[in-house]
């Protein structure tokens, strides 16, 4: 992900001495905190993305329902109707 990016040993342990960090508790706290947070963030948006694609996958699905449903229900009529017209025929 992208916190490994980050380098915690050159930030709070620094190759030169004169580099050293100036609150190192603070520093490492609010370090600690970023990555906490950015973990979830992350998480949260990932998840956001997945139920945003699912949603548009299941209007499509049913559209795609509802174009079966009537294909499907047409077909019995029309094969009622031609039966009919059928008998009628046979008939006269």
């Amino acid at each position: 992900m992208m916190l490994g990016e980050l380098e915690y040993e050159s930030l709070f342990y620094p190759e030169n001495d004169s580099d050293e960090t100036p609150y190192p508790t603070a520093t490492t706290i609010v370090f600690t905190f970023f990555l906490v947070v950015m973990s979830i963030i992350i998480v949260n948006l990932l998840v956001g993305l997945a139920v945003d694609d699912i949603q548009a996958v299941q209007e499509e699905a049913v559209l795609k329902r509802l174009a079966l449903q009537v294909r499907i229900g047409g077909s019995p009529r029309f094969l009622c109707s031609s039966m009919t017209w059928n008998r009628a025929l046979r008939k006269g």
